[in-house]
C-alpha cells in the first residue's frame, strides 16, 4: 500500500496586551505534525443522546478531520453506530445534532482488538 506523507506546520502566537491597546508577542511555537495521508485509520463508536440517554439511531452526523480537512457525512445505523475505515491518521470531531464531540482513530493494524465493540460517544450540550 502506497502512503502520502504531509507535513502541516501550527503558529501559534500569544500576545500581552499594553495598556494603549498595542500588542506585545510573548510567545511563538510552532508545531510539526506528521500525517500519513492514506487509509491506516478506523473510527468505530455508537453515539447517544446525553440529555436522555437514548441511542441515536438513523441519525445525519459528520466526521471532520481536524488537521487534513477529511469530511465524510454520513447516518448512524439502526443501532447508533458509525464506522469508518482506511481513513487518514488524525484528530477528528464529530458533529452531530448542532453538538460536537472529539473522538479518538484505532489503527487498522489494531482492528482485530476492537471485537465487535463500539466505544461510546455521548453528545451532551454544555
Amino acid at each position: 500500500m502506497h502512503f502520502d506523507w504531509r507535513i502541516l506546520f501550527h503558529r501559534r502566537e500569544m500576545y500581552n496586551m499594553n495598556s494603549d491597546g498595542t500588542k506585545n508577542i510573548s510567545l511563538i511555537t510552532n508545531r510539526k505534525h506528521v500525517i500519513v495521508v492514506g487509509g491506516q485509520c478506523f473510527v468505530y463508536a455508537k453515539l447517544y443522546n446525553g440529555a436522555d440517554d437514548r441511542l441515536l439511531a438513523n441519525t445525519a452526523y459528520t466526521l471532520r478531520g481536524l488537521l487534513t480537512g477529511t469530511n465524510i457525512t454520513s447516518v448512524t445505523d439502526k443501532e447508533g453506530v458509525m464506522l469508518h475505515e482506511n481513513i487518514p491518521d488524525d484528530d477528528y470531531r464529530i458533529d452531530c445534532m448542532g453538538l460536537s464531540e472529539i473522538t479518538e482513530v484505532y489503527y487498522m493494524d489494531e482492528q482485530e482488538h476492537r471485537n465487535n465493540n463500539p466505544w461510546e460517544l455521548w453528545f451532551v450540550r454544555r
